[in-house]
């Protein structure tokens, strides 16, 4: 077999006559990276280093400072951590919860365990005495029913529940140092491939600190982002009064026929949250202007209408204003290192052009507000404006960069009203693993992006990577600046999303690079039963992104 392994600038094919693990044919010829390999990509497909070739292969190696080996290494280290509690606490239940700066939230949901530094030095210690152990990771496959049993015997109610609402006769369990779980994904060849990481006390529970992207070999400090962490626990919270907190909780809703009460205390809950901050509005004359921010797909064009509406209730009048129509026209805008157009910074607005329309507004002159056209790349004939007098009016903003200081540096603080808007998503799989927040805003931008805006779902793969660096570098850094954040997230609707997200995702060819990212999102999809979309209201988040909105966009 001729095996060709890449990885950036580096190429070197070797000459291969028996079946072998990656990891094993790349010790015996002595090829070290640096940082060195955690899994690979061959067709397009993501494999485990332990994956034996079978034919002539192009292997590309993949590191921590890829995204997908990032995702490889966390799974990997969480489940190292998850099999030391297990040893350490065996009567014990620590739950995954959110992602907080560079790494994931774990807390002790059973009263007996204290989280202490005593505790918390215990467990480390017990996990690098496995990774010094460089002990393998199991792959195997069981009947489902075997496998029920399994999680049961362990004392696992929540991956019983959902391996009995999952399609399918087998199931891939992967087990290592005492522990099993389903298998999500690669993983890596042993526990020696993860021995960067930290443990950090954080409020009730404790953050596990991932290597730091840029320099794999040690871990960043975590930045305190408690109005974040505020937001989470607000979530958590809802969570518990619509009684679905996993993946299997809302699998057996669905098919019990419960879900439809779920789906209006849920909504019922971002509208008491909109509600809120209205009344926020109507007690503090101060407030002229409600700025709305947050990353791609986080719904805030429906948030700012249903604002409007509840405004209107207390009898004020609304003006609201996209950041989007003051894009430059597109020959004009900014480039990223790459050569393309980069719509995700600042300077692609016309920031002065903006801030003078709103100084004239609140200055009580008339001014004719930007439009663009999308379909053009171009800046078309504005719309004229001007407050009506005589009542009650503020001017809500809403686009990514609308809490960003380079906007409206003049106005008083006073006047200002920040909101940071986001999916953070709260579900989890179960008590073991989590959803990724990003992964909720993708499906809808893929699903608006096909429905819309002309898009095929290649294309908004394509360009996810771009989008969601330019939110950590314009947009994660002024969250903390929000006087109120606002979690657009909806427990239930990765169920919904499935039914559209899935024929978009099956068009991805197995050619194109994207195919890697659409067998995932399509393998998690899978995880759901569906919710039929007559179910959710007209005014719901969600309408943006699958149609049927009430409102106009």
């Amino acid at each position: 077999m001729k095996i060709t392994f890449v990885s950036g600038s580096f190429n070197k094919t070797v000459l291969m006559k028996s079946k072998k693990p990656i990891f094993r044919i790349l010790e015996e010829h002595g090829i070290k990276l640096s940082p060195p390999p955690i899994a690979a990509v061959i067709d397009n497909c993501l494999f485990d280093l332990d994956y034996k070739l079978k034919t002539d292969s192009v292997v590309e190696l993949i590191s921590y400072r890829d995204r997908i080996g990032a995702s490889v290494y966390r799974r990997g280290l969480a489940f190292i951590l998850h099999a030391s509690v297990k040893a350490l606490f065996p009567k014990s239940r620590l739950t995954v919860g959110q992602s907080i700066s560079n790494g994931y939230y774990y807390d002790f949901e059973d009263p007996k365990t204290k989280m202490t530094s005593a505790t918390l030095e215990k467990i480390k210690n017990r996990m690098l005495e496995i990774t010094d152990g460089r002990i393998p990771f199991i792959h195997e496959l069981y009947p489902k029913q075997s496998a029920i049993k399994l999680f049961k015997k362990l004392g696992y109610p929540q991956k019983t529940k959902l391996l009995e609402t999952l399609k399918g006769p087998d199931v891939r369990i992967v087990s290592c140092a005492g522990f099993s779980d389903i298998s999500y994904g690669p993983m890596l060849p042993h526990t020696g491939f993860a021995k960067t990481f930290d443990l950090q006390i954080y409020n009730k529970g404790f953050i596990l600190v991932f290597p730091d992207p840029e320099k794999p070999s040690r871990t960043p400090k975590i930045s305190d982002k408690q109005s974040l962490f505020k937001t989470y626990m607000e979530t958590k919270e809802w969570n518990k009064i619509i009684g679905i907190r996993t993946v299997s909780d809302l699998n057996n809703m669905c098919i019990n026929g419960n879900i439809s009460e779920s789906i209006k205390v849920a909504e019922a809950l971002h509208e008491k949250k909109i509600i809120q901050i209205c009344d926020r509005v109507k007690n503090d004359r101060n407030i002229k202007l409600i700025l709305m921010a947050g990353p791609s797909a986080s719904g805030k064009t429906t948030t700012i209408k249903r604002l409007s509406v509840q405004l209107a209730v207390n009898n004020i009048h609304s003006i609201p204003i996209s950041l989007d129509d003051y894009f430059f026209d597109r020959e004009k805008s900014p480039r990223d290192e790459n050569g393309k157009y980069d719509f995700e910074t600042p300077d692609a607005l016309d920031i002065k052009s903006f801030n003078k329309d709103i100084s004239d507004l609140l200055a009580g002159r008339k001014a004719t507000l930007n439009r663009f056209s999308f379909a053009e790349g171009k800046q078309v004939e504005g719309v004229s404006y001007k407050i009506p007098g005589g009542k009650d009016s503020v001017i809500i903003i809403e686009g990514l960069h609308a809490i960003n200081p380079k906007l409206l540096p003049e106005i008083n603080k006073r006047s200002k009203l920040k909101i940071y808007l986001s999916a953070l998503t709260q579900l989890c799989i179960d008590d073991h693993n989590r959803i990724f927040t990003s992964d909720t805003r993708l499906l809808r931008r893929l699903i608006r992006d096909c429905m819309f805006r002309g898009y095929t779902a290649a294309d908004t793969l394509s360009i996810w990577y771009s989008v969601r660096k330019g939110e950590e570098k314009y947009i994660f850094p002024y969250q903390d600046d929000a006087d109120i954040i606002f979690n657009s997230a909806l427990v239930y609707e990765h169920a919904v999303l499935k039914i559209f997200a899935e024929k978009f995702l099956l068009q991805v060819r197995p050619d194109r690079r994207e195919y890697l990212e659409a067998a995932r999102l399509l393998d998690f999809l899978n995880l759901f039963v569906a919710i039929s979309p007559d179910k959710i209201p007209f005014t719901s988040i969600l309408r943006e992104f699958i149609g049927g909105s009430g409102f106009s966009y």
